[in-house]
């Protein structure tokens, strides 16, 4: 699918099944009164849908996405038949207090990135949602757009909910298990928070390395009376704490490491360890 939104001078539009007859007809309508030429794909898992059409003519903007559900905790982002399930999942999160903000894309060219990162922006993780293969998808490309546009909201990496990398089986057991389910996003969504809680956690500690490291170099710098040791300690300290204010996580705190190793055991190595167990750590 991602292949043909690649293609110059086309639009590609999908609907999902939470659309049925007011998504498809307005997305039909839309393309139809649209001057460029217009690529109308539909899963097929979708046919057969059936659903309420209002009265009079109306269109479903192209290249405009659909926030199905707001939430300020993730966002989910999927399109086609993996919306439902991201609707369902996010019905499940909700029961746990978490809240889901669903976004349906409707199209991908154009592709409405700015809905998808004034939402990422908002909630600070991303899940997207593919009933489609891993590798080169439209996962993928969100994944990738997502960290170009909002990598200073991002709390944890994105997360991919898709297919393996296989055939799908004809078997229908086996093809259950590898098309994305409820399941599947919950999981999604369980790891992107788990991850930003455990980068939270190390970017609290580097913190509280920093503020030792900073405390440690001006009593050093204010007793006065140090020998050449001691303002050898000073230097190197002073030095260590700029290069972990550039450092966040576990570089930091492996920088901080590296340097109390070679300072040397008197004046501001001692002053270092004293708040060190003041603080508990």
């Amino acid at each position: 699918m991602c292949g043909y939104a690649s293609r110059d001078q086309a639009k590609a539009a999908a609907f999902c099944r939470e659309f049925r007859g007011t998504g498809s007809y307005g997305d039909y309508a839309a393309a139809i009164a649209d001057p460029n030429p217009v690529m109308f794909m539909m899963d097929v898992s979708l046919t057969g849908s059936r659903g309420e059409v209002p009265d009079g003519h109306h269109l479903v903007p192209l290249g405009k996405a659909d926030v199905k559900r707001s939430g300020t905790d993730v966002t989910i982002v999927a399109m086609l038949s993996a919306v439902q399930p991201a609707l369902d999942a996010a019905d499940q999160l909700a029961a746990r207090g978490i809240s889901a903000e669903v976004v349906d894309v409707r199209s991908l060219v154009p592709l409405d990135i700015d809905t998808i990162v004034s939402s990422v922006r908002k909630t600070g993780h991303l899940v997207i949602a593919e009933q489609g293969r891993r590798t080169c998808g439209f996962a993928a490309e969100v994944t990738s757009l997502a960290t170009e546009h909002a990598w200073d909201a991002l709390r944890s990496a994105p997360v991919r909910v898709t297919w393996p990398d296989v055939p799908i089986p004809y078997s229908p057991s086996l093809e259950l298990a590898c098309i994305v389910g409820i399941d599947d996003i919950v999981r999604g969504v369980d790891t992107a928070l788990a991850a930003g809680r455990a980068d939270a956690a190390e970017r609290h500690r580097a913190g509280r390395h920093r503020q030792v490291a900073g405390q440690a170099v001006e009593e050093g710098r204010l007793a006065g009376s140090v020998g050449a040791d001691q303002a050898e300690d000073v230097a190197l300290l002073d030095r260590h704490r700029r290069v972990v204010d550039r450092l966040e996580g576990t570089e930091g705190l492996d920088h901080v490491a590296r340097v109390n190793q070679h300072v040397s055991p008197c004046g501001v190595r001692a002053a270092t360890a004293g708040r060190s167990a003041g603080s508990g750590r």
